[in-house]
């Protein structure tokens, strides 16, 4: 990972300890920008029903980085 990134394995481990590290550090990123943005536009549906259809429609039309859908 550190050679895709263009950085060094010391540089890398300079900012995480161990993979462990890296892979809760990643997930924590992930649930931040991911997860709280649908839970953030469902809630602002006052209407259970609607609330249920607008996260199940955010999370439907979620592309994944680099997904092209035709």
């Amino acid at each position: 990972m550190a050679r895709d990134l263009g950085a060094t394995k010391g540089s890398f481990y300079w900012h995480f300890a161990d993979r462990a590290q890296l892979v809760a550090a990643v997930m924590a990123r992930w649930e931040v920008e991911e997860t709280d943005s649908f839970i953030e536009e469902a809630d602002a549906e006052p209407d259970p029903r609607a609330r249920l259809e607008t996260l199940f429609g955010s999370v439907s039309r979620r592309r994944a980085p680099g997904e092209v859908r035709l």
